[in-house]
């Protein structure tokens, strides 16, 4: 159970922090946490589970009512079950489609969480009640996203082409297919509204990827990293679904071993990212950003 909390609950309460770090001075910003339907409602999960996602809720709720006063948000999404990849192991379409959804006649998509997201991150929930926005998908992790200084400050939805500069913006997910699918999704919908999307992921995860549909504009370039060696992790492991559960730390530690190569990206990208969306277990990019000034708005 300790080990789950440590997972779930315990990196979404750092990831907060460290965003919070660069956000504070700016007086603005938004964090999400994406969280399960688990932390809502009861017996649909194991104790551990369902406990570990309440937290991230109350974690959103504690989290908004201090950073308020810096104009800063954080809201979570608490989805119900979804058609992933890795759902799709354990259920068929049919079973997927009727178990856990709440939404008559409409199952849940993966593209439902993600303009969630970009609503969360847009200046229009600013309009919304403070303590978080309570979705549907299933899943763990948090994602936090910083700008850089911009001459104008709309108040209008920061998405719209018509109110708004293309972005250059950099996605950097953990190393897991749950988490690396809904970063691909929200990529689809940042180039179908026509900014720039570098999608930034060792090599052999990136090959996992499902084909980008035709209709999405040639607007995501994907960008390779090198996976660090690990002594500890079984040959061409490169996510958490090539290891068992009690190796997740080695993975992170191979993680957090990007650092130097997505620096080196971030330092020679032309032109300069404007955004980066970044996952839970990238402590350590936040302050790399406000090095790189890329976290003021």
């Amino acid at each position: 159970m300790s080990s789950r909390h440590h997972v779930t609950t315990t990196a979404v309460f750092f990831g907060a922090k460290n965003a919070a770090r660069v956000m504070i001075p700016s007086c603005t910003g938004s964090i999400i946490a994406i969280t399960s339907v688990c932390g809502i409602v009861g017996g649909l999960g194991t104790h551990a589970y369902t406990s570990s996602k309440h937290a991230v809720v109350g974690i959103t709720k504690n989290v908004a009512a201090e950073l308020g006063q810096f104009q800063i948000r954080m809201n979570c999404i608490s989805p119900y079950l979804l058609p992933t990849l890795m759902a799709k192991e354990l259920l068929d379409d049919d079973q997927i489609s009727r178990v856990y959804h709440n939404m008559k006649g409409k199952s849940l998509q993966k593209q439902d969480v993600a303009e969630a997201a970009l609503f969360l991150a847009s200046d229009e929930s600013r309009k919304e009640d403070d303590e978080g926005e309570e979705g549907g998908r299933g899943g763990g992790g948090s994602s936090s996203i910083l700008r850089r200084p911009k001459k104008e400050n709309p108040s209008s939805f920061i998405l719209s082409m018509e109110k708004e500069e293309v972005l250059q913006i950099v996605m950097f997910p953990w190393l897991a297919m749950g988490h690396l699918i809904p970063f691909l999704y929200l990529s689809k919908c940042l180039a179908q509204k026509g900014h720039q999307i570098s999608f930034v992921f060792t090599h052999t995860n990136l090959q996992r990827l499902p084909k980008i549909p035709t209709n999405v504009p040639p607007l995501i370039t994907l960008i390779p990293l090198s996976f660090p060696q690990n002594e500890n992790l079984p040959h061409q492991a490169e996510s958490s679904m090539d290891i068992p559960f009690q190796k997740s730390q080695f993975l992170k530690i191979a993680f957090d071993s990007l650092e130097s190569q997505l620096t080196q990206f971030l330092q020679t990208a032309d032109p300069k990212p404007d955004w980066i969306i970044f996952d839970y277990a990238s402590h350590w990019l936040p302050p790399l950003a406000d090095k790189l000034g890329i976290s003021r708005q």
